[in-house]
């Protein structure tokens, strides 16, 4: 399955984003050349304070922008959807795998032995599997 870029539907006034000059509807294909999965992947990229995007605008050109900010500093953007790549999954060697067809809301899985409770709250039915 292949990751589609971060479509960018707002940028926050007063950010580093808007200082850039980034606009609703731009994309950003990769950060520091690894492209992110999800928004937890995107917040990981981005804590650095060295960062490369490769960045698509609205017209369709790609542009390389480099930022120097603080550590863990937001840019200041949001995005279509917290998937970049419609696909659950993490890149842990987790024992189990959670799997919704839709959203997940405060999951937690206890491993004791070799049983396993869950406990969550979620707004779709869930399947665990082992993995």
């Amino acid at each position: 399955m292949s990751i589609r870029p971060a479509l960018i539907t707002k940028v926050l006034s007063d950010s580093i984003a808007a200082e850039i000059g980034f606009d609703a509807g731009d994309a950003i294909v990769s950060i520091n050349g690894s492209q992110p999965r999800d928004l937890i992947d995107y917040r990981f990229l981005c804590a650095d304070e060295f960062l490369e995007l490769e960045v698509v605008d609205t017209s369709g050109k790609t542009h390389h922008v480099e930022i120097e900010k603080d550590y863990d500093e937001d840019l200041g953007l949001e995005f279509e959807t917290a998937l970049f790549d419609n696909l659950i999954q993490c890149n842990n060697k987790c024992p189990f795998v959670l799997l919704t067809s839709n959203h997940l809301v405060n999951a937690k899985v206890y491993i004791l032995k070799t049983t396993i409770t869950v406990s969550a709250f979620f707004t779709v039915p869930i399947s665990l599997s082992l993995t």
